[in-house]
């Protein structure tokens, strides 16, 4: 828990910065919190599930066109609550459905990340593939827009892990999406981390920028 702890601070902290300086330069805030909704009931998967050892399905470079992606960021600004901070699971489930980018290290190699209302998340890097199943760490938070003529200038942050496998080892996803410095532009980008190892230092880690 510690861990979990620890990065959600800092990814709630770092979510409230990126919003108050979009404020500071508009001159100006406002807005209220509002009641967190019911998250939808899942229940973790007690192993985590060894990641995919088929080949990935082939991707069409015409689909890191962002238009699927925009209709992702209107469902995540639409449909998912505003809460600081929880770390009550279920939350994700908002967030179901795919995401098509691009390897943030060289900008070139196509990634797609897909995941599930329970849960079940599919990370593809190129021809690297993990299946894997969210079951703790759980970390939501969201931030309400800066006002109602700024309805693109709000923060959001999801993360957990997959069970230990028996190394020890978690398989760990992280979506995160700040706001931009121009008041009446949305975002252009959110990124979707995922590494795999123990929590101070992983085997593996990958960033996939989602164009919006």
């Amino acid at each position: 828990m510690g861990k979990q702890h620890a990065f959600g601070s800092k990814l709630s902290l770092s979510l409230a910065v990126a919003v108050s300086a979009v404020l500071t330069a508009c001159g100006g805030g406002g807005g209220g919190s509002s009641t967190p909704t019911t998250p939808a009931a899942t229940t973790p998967a007690a192993t985590t599930t060894t990641p995919a050892a088929t080949t990935p399905p082939a991707i069409n470079n015409a689909q890191t066109t962002p238009s699927s992606n925009q209709a992702m960021y209107e469902q995540l600004r639409s449909q998912c609550p505003v809460v600081s901070y929880t770390s009550e699971e279920g939350f994700y489930a908002c967030a179901t459905g795919t995401y098509v980018g691009k390897n943030l290290k060289d900008g070139k190699t196509v990634c797609t990340v897909r995941l599930t209302r329970d849960g079940e998340v599919t990370y593809t890097m190129g021809d690297e593939v993990h299946a894997f199943k969210l079951a703790q760490n759980f970390f939501y938070s969201k931030s309400s827009p800066l006002a109602a003529e700024y309805p693109h200038i709000w923060g959001m942050g999801i993360s957990a892990d997959s069970a230990e496998d028996a190394n020890g080892k978690v398989h760990g996803f992280e979506l995160r999406l700040d706001p931009r410095a121009e008041a009446d532009k949305k975002p252009d980008h959110l990124d979707i981390k995922y590494k795999f190892g123990n929590t101070l230092s992983p085997d593996s880690q990958s960033t996939c920028r989602v164009p919006l």
